[in-house]
């Protein structure tokens, strides 16, 4: 994970969103689709800015789940980082289009 930059984490807890943090958000980027199921079932009207983070990961199969690897091997963590990465770059994309 130190590979990774997942150290920097080591401050970072989680925690369930509002539906005020739904209101204040532009963008709201899911891990998984229950994530994105209660985000919608807490604001409906969310439904046009959230996504699926994987949605961005071009050349992958859709939809693209970023399953979370806590408590797995370390494979999953690299498999789970290399499409964090692919995502992320196809949502800057995606982005840069838009500005």
């Amino acid at each position: 994970l130190d590979a990774e930059g997942a150290d920097r984490l080591t401050p970072h807890y989680s925690r369930g969103i509002k539906g005020e943090d739904i209101q204040r958000a532009s963008l709201i980027l899911c891990m998984e689709p229950w994530h994105a199921e209660e985000v919608l079932e807490l604001e409906p009207d969310a439904k046009d800015k959230t996504f699926l983070l994987g949605e961005f990961a071009e050349g992958e199969p859709q939809p693209l789940t970023l399953a979370d690897p806590y408590g797995k091997p370390s494979p999953f963590y690299r498999a789970f980082f290399a499409l964090l990465d692919k995502s992320m770059e196809g949502l800057t994309e995606a982005l840069e289009k838009t500005l």
